[in-house]
C-alpha cells in the first residue's frame, strides 16, 4: 500500500511541470484574447476608452485635413496641415471598427480625433511646424497599415 502510494506521488510530481505549462498557456491565450476583443484585432494601445468620441460630430464644417477610415485602412488622409491652430476630422463612411488619429509627439500620444460609429468627427488642434508620424492607435491597426505622415507648415 504504501508504495502505491509512492508512486502515486512520484507520477503527480512528473506531472507537475505539465501542469503548470498547461496553465500558462491558458493565461497566454487567454491574455490574446482579451486584447483581440478589446481592440478589435490585437492588444489595445489608446489612452481612452474606445467609446470615447473625440471631436465633435459635424457633418457639415469645412476642415483643413481628413482622414477616412473604412476597415483597417485611411482610404484619405491630409499630407499638409497649417501649422499653429489646423482643423481636423476623422470620416468613418460605414460601421466598422472604432479608429483614431495618433499624432507622434503631440498631446503626449493621446488621438486627436476618435470614433467607434459613423459620421465626421471634427477637432480644433494646435500644431508646431514639422513633420507629423499619424496612426490608428486601436490594437492591431497600425500594424496592418493604418500610418503615414503629415507635414504642419
Amino acid at each position: 500500500m504504501e508504495g502505491d502510494d509512492r508512486q502515486a506521488g512520484a507520477a503527480d510530481r512528473g506531472r507537475r511541470p505539465q501542469r503548470v505549462a498547461q496553465g500558462l498557456a491558458l493565461l497566454v491565450v487567454g491574455a490574446l484574447l482579451t486584447g483581440w476583443f478589446v481592440g478589435g484585432g490585437g492588444f489595445a494601445d489608446v489612452t481612452s476608452p474606445l467609446s470615447e468620441v473625440i471631436g465633435t460630430e459635424d457633418p457639415a464644417t469645412e476642415v483643413d485635413g481628413t482622414w477616412t477610415a473604412e476597415g483597417v485602412a485611411f482610404t484619405r488622409a491630409p499630407r499638409v496641415l497649417p501649422a499653429g491652430s489646423a482643423s481636423v476630422a476623422l470620416e468613418m463612411p460605414s460601421d466598422g471598427p472604432a479608429h483614431n488619429v495618433v499624432l507622434e509627439g503631440h498631446d503626449d500620444g493621446r488621438p486627436v480625433l476618435q470614433a467607434s460609429s459613423p459620421g465626421r468627427y471634427v477637432a480644433v488642434i494646435d500644431l508646431e511646424p514639422g513633420t507629423y508620424r499619424y496612426w490608428c492607435g486601436i490594437g492591431g491597426h497600425r500594424t496592418a497599415g493604418m500610418e503615414g505622415t503629415v507635414v504642419a507648415r
